[in-house]
């Protein structure tokens, strides 16, 4: 018996409150399908309720809140003309598509220790509520405890985390190898622009958030001036 996995089902989709406006909802064949749908879905929803929302959020003037849902839903068509000018996706679209676990941290792994060797073995996998089908680009990320830590500038940091930040390293080029044994030279080339390339995770951060304007509002102006 077999079975096959994909295309993308996107837990975005999904979130509370992004279903008042019905619309295609996957599976999607590529991230860049994926994306202008999420887009879309904003800026039917903001054109039909963005005054209220806005209101609801600020009590602004009606005149200001018109003129600024106006300004959101041109910069939500901005950015779906930048990303078909200037596509991110065609380079993470690689096959196969996966199963993604969506919360794969530290506490979600099972192990037991070995009463002969003392050796560790991992026995389970929990908390799949979150997994769904994407693409080798969302599966090719390092485990959150040996992501690098990032420091604000002048930030003081102690001896302790600066080891732990060194054995993460060393973790990370462990973790990169196993990916390519596993997917070839294109699994390390995708961890590689994801250190490089922020773009897809700042649109993916920009649609956790669900019809909430000033978040939006903001992270539009950021990304579009950004990039």
């Amino acid at each position: 018996m077999s079975f096959q996995v994909g295309p993308i089902v996107s837990p975005l989709c999904y979130i509370e409150g992004r279903d008042i406006i019905p619309s295609f909802t996957g599976p999607f064949k590529s991230s860049r399908e994926w994306f202008d749908a999420l887009i879309q879905k904003e800026k039917s929803f903001f054109e039909t309720h963005g005054v209220q929302n806005l209101n609801n959020e600020m009590n602004t003037i009606l005149a200001d809140a018109e003129e600024r849902t106006e300004k959101l839903v041109k910069l939500l068509a901005l950015l779906q003309s930048k990303l078909s000018e200037n596509n991110p996706f065609e380079s993470i679209d690689l096959l196969p598509f996966t199963l993604i676990h969506n919360d794969f941290d530290a506490q979600n792994i099972l192990v037991e220790r070995s009463s002969v060797d003392n050796d560790i073995k991992i026995i389970g996998i929990i908390d799949w509520e979150f997994s769904h089908t994407g693409t080798l680009w969302e599966l090719c990320d390092y485990p959150i405890w040996i992501q690098e830590i990032e420091y604000e500038p002048f930030e003081f940091i102690s001896d302790k985390e600066l080891q732990r930040n060194k054995e993460n390293q060393g973790l990370r080029v462990h973790f990169r190898n196993e990916v390519i044994k596993i997917f070839g030279e294109k699994g390390g080339q995708l961890l590689d622009m994801k250190e490089n390339d922020r773009r897809i995770e700042r649109l993916e951060t920009m649609f956790l958030v669900v019809h909430k304007f000033s978040m939006l509002e903001s992270f539009l102006k950021c990304f579009i001036d950004h990039y």
